[in-house]
């Protein structure tokens, strides 16, 4: 038999192989000796991880409740001694929700790129809410909301840019719920918004006299969608972020984001952004080692419209959310009265040293702080 050293700890280091020491990793040959590798003091790493993801709820208007956000989860593989980032999107403001002069102005976006509510024009409409998503890069993915303004919000956001960074990229992209588009307040209407998508997301309602209605963003299952398309003279969603327009509720973020109402006789409402994951043969950054076929899943949240699941998130019974994040904001209307600024999203994740072990792993809850939070996959 071989005699063997094993490496680990220093470079080079001779361990008597009768010896406690690190776990085996790998073992070649070489000069009639047998090397093992060894990764860690005795602990096999733990890269094997699962994810649940809530995309933020859109705002309300005066006369219609925002769209819920959406639900994705999945479980995979990332390298360790890597970063990833996680973007817990931002509640949509709702127009008056409260005295604050912040979630009265224009031209300011949610964390996670929520679509504004007007650039042009005051109107007593909803922004659309942030997606959230799990991103497997330590650059920077969205800008941070301003402090001391609300949390999420941006004001004004940056011109008219989207708030995504270099990080937000489609091969960086591991998993995304997209959210919920804002609400307006056209009387007699129930002017809701579109509730964030799986593959099509929700539309906002229908408001006649307002320059066209907006959509929902789309996924086509692969590496590919559609931006909702924003009404009159807006700006249709896009990869990571909701339209606007220069009076309309705003659309909500995702895979690609819903669009924004319009304003002409009528003011619109904004539709939900649409979900992704990442699955074979998608393209993806080194420290992506695969996925566990089958634990991917997706749900839309429930649109502003009146009923018992009115404004709801996706999944929202799950014992995780229990009904605190990702719902979209309340209308004037609504019992028991009163507007409601939107809940935000929220990450879930786990880890263990498999696929089967993943059950018993306790959950680490990510709440949104209006700015990125990366996390170390070392052990």
């Amino acid at each position: 038999m071989a005699k063997r050293r094993f490496l680990g700890g220093g470079i080079g280091t001779a361990i008597v192989a009768t010896t406690p020491g690190p776990s085996i990793s790998g073992v070649f040959d070489m000069n009639g000796w047998q090397y093992v590798v060894a990764r860690g003091g005795g602990q096999e790493p733990k890269p094997y991880w699962e994810f649940k993801v809530w995309g933020a709820g859109g705002g309300a208007g005066n006369e219609g409740a925002g769209g819920g956000g959406a639900y994705v989860t999945g479980q995979y593989q990332i390298e360790e001694d890597s970063t990833i980032t996680l973007v817990v999107g931002a509640g949509g403001r709702s127009k008056s929700a409260t005295d604050d002069p912040n979630s009265t102005g224009l031209n300011m976006g949610m964390y996670g790129g929520g679509g504004p509510r007007g650039t042009t024009y005051n109107y007593n409409t909803g922004l659309g809410g942030g997606l959230s998503g799990v991103f497997l890069t330590s650059n920077p993915c969205y800008t941070s909301a301003d402090s001391p303004t609300p949390a999420g919000l941006l004001n004004p956001r940056a011109a008219a840019a989207p708030t995504r960074n270099p990080g937000v990229t489609e091969a960086n992209a591991l998993l995304i719920a997209g959210s919920g588009g804002g609400g307006s307040y056209e009387p007699g209407v129930d002017a809701y918004g579109g509730g964030g998508g799986y593959q099509s997301a929700q539309p906002g309602a229908p408001i006649p006299s307002a320059g066209g209605d907006s959509t929902g963003g789309t996924w086509d299952g692969g590496t590919g969608g559609t931006g909702g398309e924003s009404a009159s003279s807006g700006t249709d969603g896009g990869f990571g972020y909701g339209g606007h327009s220069p009076g309309g509720a705003g659309g909500g973020a995702g895979w690609r984001g819903g669009g924004a109402g319009g304003n002409a006789s009528a003011v619109g409402t904004g539709s939900g952004g649409s979900s992704y994951w990442k699955s074979p043969p998608h393209p993806a950054p080194t420290i992506y080692d695969g996925w566990n076929p089958g634990t991917q899943s997706g749900t839309a949240g429930y649109p502003g419209a009146d009923g018992p699941n009115s404004r709801k998130a996706a999944n929202w019974t799950d014992p995780v959310n229990g009904s605190t994040y990702g719902a979209g904001g309340q209308d004037a209307n609504a019992p028991p009265g009163g507007t409601t600024d939107a809940q935000p999203g929220m990450i879930a994740y786990r880890r263990a040293s498999s696929y089967g072990a993943l059950p018993g792993a306790p959950w680490t809850v990510v709440t949104m702080t209006g700015a990125d939070q990366q996390v170390s996959t070392s052990i």
